[in-house]
This record gives C-alpha cells, sequence and structure tokens, in this order.
C-alpha cells in the first residue's frame, strides 16, 4: 500500500511539472538594411531571435503565432576583429515580432537551434526560465548564420528567401511579410 501511494504522488508531481520549450531561429532580414552595409556584410544579414514553441499568441486572426525574441544581429562575412557585427549591434532594436507558427514551424533545420523541453523548476516562472535562455543565448551564441549560408568560392552567396514580419505597432500598423516557404 505504501509503495501504491508512493507512485501516486509521483505521478502527481510529474503531472504539475511545466515544461519550456525554446529555440532559436535565424531569419534573413537583409531587406530592412542600407544597401552600402549589406555590400559590406558580403549580401546577406541575419537576425536570431528566440521563441518558447510552447506559447502561442493570437492576434486577431485565426493562426496562432509565436512571438519571437530578438537576439543579435548577423553579417554573412565579416572582418578579423569583427566590427560590422559590433556595428550592427549598435542599430539593433529588441522589439518582440510575431510570426506565424506554421511559417515557424517550417524553417529549414539549418536555421533552427532547438534547446529541448526543459522542465521548469518550482522555484522559478515560465517568464524568468524565458529569460534565463535568452541570456544564455545571447552570451554563448548558439546560431548565426543557417547551415549552408557561408560564402561560395565564387565570392557570392546563397541567401535563403526568408524575412520577418514587421513588428506589430498599432499606431502604423504593417502588412506581415509571409516567409517564403509553400504551406
Amino acid at each position: 500500500m505504501r509503495h501504491l501511494l508512493s507512485v501516486m504522488n509521483t505521478t502527481l508531481r510529474r503531472i504539475n511539472v511545466q515544461l519550456i520549450h525554446c529555440k532559436a531561429i535565424v531569419l534573413n532580414e537583409t531587406e530592412y538594411w542600407a544597401a552600402n552595409i549589406v555590400r559590406r556584410a558580403g549580401g546577406a544579414i541575419f537576425r536570431t531571435y528566440l521563441v518558447d514553441v510552447q506559447k502561442r499568441a493570437r492576434l486577431c486572426e485565426m493562426r496562432p503565432s509565436y512571438s519571437l525574441h530578438p537576439l543579435y544581429t548577423t553579417p554573412l562575412v565579416d572582418d578579423e576583429d569583427g566590427s560590422l557585427a559590433a556595428e550592427l549591434a549598435t542599430r539593433e532594436d529588441y522589439d518582440v515580432i510575431y510570426m506565424h507558427c506554421a511559417n515557424v514551424d517550417r524553417l529549414p533545420a539549418g536555421a533552427v537551434y532547438d534547446f529541448g523541453e526543459q522542465e521548469i523548476p518550482p522555484t522559478e516562472t515560465r517568464e524568468s526560465m524565458f529569460r534565463l535562455f535568452e541570456h544564455q543565448a545571447r552570451g554563448n551564441v548558439v546560431i548565426e548564420v543557417p547551415e549552408g549560408m557561408a560564402p561560395q568560392p565564387s565570392g557570392k552567396s546563397k541567401i535563403p528567401v526568408h524575412s520577418t514580419p514587421a513588428p506589430l505597432v498599432p499606431e502604423n500598423f504593417t502588412a506581415q511579410a509571409e516567409v517564403a516557404i509553400e504551406i
């Protein structure tokens, strides 16, 4: 009987366990940068975002969206000192943007770093755990440029067609740019 109660308590504790599942994703944001900076960057500029894939937002639409929290911006190519990356960092904003879940879920594997599901300790909240992942991903760069996007020997780079939606700001709402992936 004692063993049965122990198993039941363990099962009940497991039921109450909260999980968080974060991913870092990289999107091509070249179109949002000035032509002279894009040339210096080797033709492409990428932005890495952190996403909690278990948390979805509904923004007056039928399809749910993920909240994308910006981490850092990366040029396709940079000098040894990383001066262009440092310059890009000074121009970054940290506004959360939203993208349809289906578009994020269909990103190529090389553009996604999956942290996997993690248990949220009883002393933490989902938000505090997310901030911990965010801090970890900023301090220990996990993904900067999608796999296969390095410059080709000819000096040209193979640049994927992914773009981010414009931030949703009520006073000057703009239409979201869709990721160019067949649905």
